[in-house]
């Protein structure tokens, strides 16, 4: 089987952590930083990414910044009923 690096494809893994202390959203990537040598590694160093967004238990204020944190929140409740999911 012949491998060609260039044919690996970028990845995001999603995790939504519930109950968290707050509403929050963040994204760890790989980044390059030489430690002994000058040698820059050629290839494309941002194929693995991670986005962490931490539902808080309530629902935040209808803001802008937090549409995402609300539709997750409202959809993976188990305190709201169908009707009140779909009004958020």
């Amino acid at each position: 089987m012949n491998s060609n690096y260039n044919d690996i494809k970028r990845v995001y893994s999603i995790w939504v952590c519930m109950n968290m202390s707050q509403n929050c959203m963040n994204y760890i990537h790989f980044t390059q930083e030489s430690v002994v040598g000058t040698y820059q590694w050629k290839g494309d160093i941002d194929l693995a990414n991670i986005v962490l967004i931490g539902l808080a238990e309530d629902l935040p204020e209808k803001e802008e910044r937090y549409e995402l944190h609300r539709l997750l929140g409202a959809l993976l409740s188990a305190k709201l009923n169908v009707d009140e999911k779909f009004d958020i």
